[in-house]
């Protein structure tokens, strides 16, 4: 988000930031940087007065109820980044888009709109190359969550970190969660094996790359999947190769074509580290890996490449919906008359979410804004009003 916003700016355009949450992150947030925090009825109220042109959200952000800053007039655009959320169509959102091909296609499925693909980028000034790469011995690192065992699969790491270590590898594993969030017996081999495993702030992130590249190293990848991780596309902004599993979200950021390394998602652990070691060693390979993959992330995950691919998406906005039966089931495929349990599942939180800020509103003698988040909310969820005194909220905010 900062760095997009900086990108636009530099570019003419003023940008504003808004969180529905504080946290450790405020402290990256630069002075000069307008930031907003609040809950959805403090951002209806900042959209109301403010007469954004654009409201840029995360297609996740359907639950927080976005979709009823539409009817003040910006157009909304959601990102999907790694997910999909059948709700958005053209009668709540201007403009789709998947941080990744795979993505999108899957954002594709259940919208009426036409999803566009902009890739997430990094800040390639920030994350560089070393001025040069020592003699080794390599270090291989392994950057995720390891508590999120399903998608990064960090048992598979631990299958094959001893085999690393016997070739005289260095392991190093970025993760903030730590050994306390992991099986105790993928825990205990991962302690003997890796000379670092903990958690670092962001700003640590382009040292962390750079050691790693200047050791003559790669980062390792044994994901499941990622939606396009900002991770290895910021280790090769540093000169520091992937190898990474042939898996959706992996095999676009990460491509042999580009200094990458794939391999099948099922290759056993021994020819893993097979892999990497042959990866390593062939120095003149690995030179040319590094010089390859910097120069694929400058040319298309750059914040200026994106910036300028969102002003068109903001520029062209909205879109005009898919027509036929295929559009109509799109648009429909969560209404109570198509599919009410889904329609119970994706809309309750969202409907919910506008109509207690309705409430809210209204206590606040915001008449006009409780009516549009009232009427969002009907669209939204429109079973919420079978009961009577949640309709009569309605009738009054109506009249």
């Amino acid at each position: 988000m900062l760095g997009l916003s900086q990108a636009l700016r530099e570019l003419g355009h003023e940008v504003e930031l808004f969180f529905f949450s504080r946290g450790p992150f405020e402290d990256s947030v630069p002075d000069a940087q307008v930031t907003h925090f609040g809950d959805l009825s403090a951002m209806l109220k900042l959209v109301y007065a403010r007469r954004y042109e654009v409201v840029h959200g995360a297609t996740i952000d359907w639950e927080l109820g976005l979709s009823a800053v539409r009817a003040l007039g910006p157009k909304l655009v959601l990102t999907g980044n790694g997910w999909s959320d059948p709700a958005w169509n053209s009668s709540n959102c201007d403009a789709l888009v998947g941080c990744s091909n795979w993505n999108a296609v899957a954002q594709q499925a259940s919208t009426d709109l036409p999803v566009q693909m902009i890739p997430n980028a990094v800040d390639v000034d920030r994350f560089r190359p070393p001025e040069a790469v020592g003699d080794g011995p390599p270090i291989v690192a392994w950057v995720g969550r390891g508590s999120d065992l399903r998608q990064k699969q960090i048992d598979r790491l631990a299958a094959v970190a001893p085999g690393l270590r016997r070739l005289g590898l260095r392991l190093w594993i970025a993760d903030p969660d730590g050994p306390g969030k992991v099986a105790p017996n993928v825990a205990r081999v991962l302690r003997a094996e890796a000379e670092f495993w903990g958690g670092l702030e962001p700003e640590r992130m382009p040292s962390f790359f750079r050691d790693v590249a200047a050791s003559g190293g790669c980062l390792l990848s044994t994901s499941r999947y990622e939606g396009l991780s900002l991770a290895y596309i910021e280790a090769q902004a540093c000169g520091c190769p992937v190898v990474g599993p042939d898996v959706i979200g992996v095999n676009e950021g990460v491509r042999p074509e580009h200094g990458g390394v794939l391999y099948p998602e099922t290759l056993a652990p021994d020819s893993l580290v097979q892999l990497v070691q042959a990866t390593l060693h062939d120095e003149a390979g690995m030179d040319r890996r590094r010089r390859a993959c910097r120069r694929f992330v400058e040319s298309s995950f750059s914040f200026s490449k994106t910036a300028r691919d969102y002003l068109l998406v903001y520029g062209a906005a909205p879109y005009p919906r898919l027509g036929g039966m295929s559009g109509f089931i799109r648009r429909h495929r969560c209404s109570p008359l198509v599919n009410y349990r889904k329609y119970v599942e994706t809309c309750w939180a969202a409907g919910h979410r506008q109509y207690q800020t309705s409430l809210d509103l209204d206590l606040a003698g915001e008449g006009r804004l409780a009516m549009l988040a009232a009427s969002e909310s009907l669209s939204t969820c429109p079973t919420l009003y079978l009961r009577w005194r949640r309709l009569a909220h309605l009738i009054k905010c109506l009249v």
